[in-house]
């Protein structure tokens, strides 16, 4: 059986008449005509009643009808994962300068529609100060080192919350201050270079001068030392959602005198040589967050 045959079959059981579906389909009468009969020897059994020019769908018909529309779309599929294999795979690497909870979500749509794109994600050790001289193609950076680029904005820094661990006096808290914090041993995480990460410099500028107790290097070791010792760590509100469901990490909402305002963009080199960069820029530009998602005092996709 010849799949143009079914889209035959499936113009007639619309139009029910042969000279309107070959004017539909862009053929002859005679080679509508010839297909439906065709079709018809291979079922074994007619598919319609005719009635002067008129074709009415019999109980066959009906039933083959069901039938046919499964096996289209089934083919249509096949075809376009057969396309998307052939054209769509390979490998897009993203410098991660600051985390946040709408780029992972972003990250596991994409991977569940182009699931043979590989995404390889890089943190801040990997960017040089000129993003556009980073082996990169795409950055999770602030607004204001997106120039020069195109960009898709993801969440704002709208502030801080503190890190600790399960069953500290914090707890169950809303909202703590940075005063109630001025006794507290803290973890920073730094880069390679020993420049420590900025929210040190958010604390200080709101009137608490951190009792650094340890400096490690990225997010997942300062998580660690949290969870195993009696320090406390700030963070960006940006992924609340993800540090609220690590086992034995309470996060709660930081009180600032000066507010943190920052864009998060998603941005892009305009010339990528990597063509699979503008696959994925045109979905971060249409991707929207569930709403379900959100966290109270965490970000919010612009």
């Amino acid at each position: 059986m010849e799949l143009e045959f079914l889209d035959v079959f499936a113009a007639l059981a619309e139009t029910e008449n042969l000279s309107e579906t070959a004017d539909l389909l862009n053929m002859s009468q005679s080679a509508v005509s010839a297909g439906l009969s065709r079709l018809e020897k291979d079922v074994g059994c007619t598919l319609f009643d005719r009635n002067g020019k008129r074709l009415h769908l019999n109980e066959n018909g009906k039933y083959f009808l069901e039938w046919s529309h499964r096996l289209r779309k089934w083919n249509q599929n096949t075809v376009e994962r057969l396309k998307l294999s052939n054209t769509e795979s390979g490998v897009i690497k993203i410098g991660v300068l600051i985390e946040n909870d709408t780029l992972y979500f972003m990250l596991t749509e994409f991977q569940n529609q182009y699931p043979d794109i590989r995404v390889e994600l890089y943190d801040e050790k990997s960017l040089l100060d000129d993003l556009m001289m980073t082996d990169m193609d795409m950055f999770a950076v602030p607004e204001s080192m997106a120039a020069g680029m195109e960009y898709a904005h993801l969440a704002r820094q709208t502030g801080l919350f503190l890190l600790t661990k399960e069953g500290s006096k914090y707890s169950g808290m809303e909202s703590v201050s940075l005063k109630e914090l001025e006794n507290e041993r803290f973890v920073f995480a730094a880069g390679s270079d020993g420049k420590i990460e900025r929210v040190y410099d958010i604390c200080r500028e709101n009137g608490l001068d951190p009792k650094v107790a340890y400096l490690c290097e990225g997010p997942n070791a300062k998580i660690n030392i949290i969870l195993n010792t009696n320090a406390v760590g700030v963070a960006y509100n940006t992924m609340r959602h993800f540090r609220q469901s690590i086992r034995g990490l309470s996060t709660i909402s930081v009180e600032l005198e000066n507010s943190v305002q920052n864009h998060i963009v998603l941005a892009w080199k305009p010339d990528s040589e990597n063509p699979l960069t503008k696959v994925f820029a045109e979905f971060a530009k249409q991707f929207k967050r569930d709403p379900s998602t959100f966290v109270r005092g965490a970000d919010t996709q612009l």
